[in-house]
């Protein structure tokens, strides 16, 4: 059941770098509050069940509490 759930979040992330045109490396070498992982972090908020932990892990934007700090901030700039 987990390897179903991470399997759904996994595919999207690895697509949205692909179209991105960056590799796995390249995630650790950018920003981390870069718009662009941003948005995918958003999107894979919206998309799956991971926690933030994970996303932000993943994408390699610190903890869990600065991701969010970071959606919080993208929240209030935009509205």
């Amino acid at each position: 059941m987990v390897s179903r759930h991470l399997h759904g979040a996994v595919q999207p992330a690895a697509q949205s770098c692909e179209d991105l045109g960056w590799t796995e490396a390249e995630l650790g070498a950018r920003r981390r509050g870069e718009g662009a992982k941003l948005e995918l972090a958003v999107q894979l908020r919206a998309e799956t069940t991971m926690t933030l932990q994970w996303i932000a892990a993943r994408l390699q934007m610190g903890t869990g509490a600065s991701l969010s700090n970071l959606l919080s901030a993208q929240r209030r700039a935009k509205g």
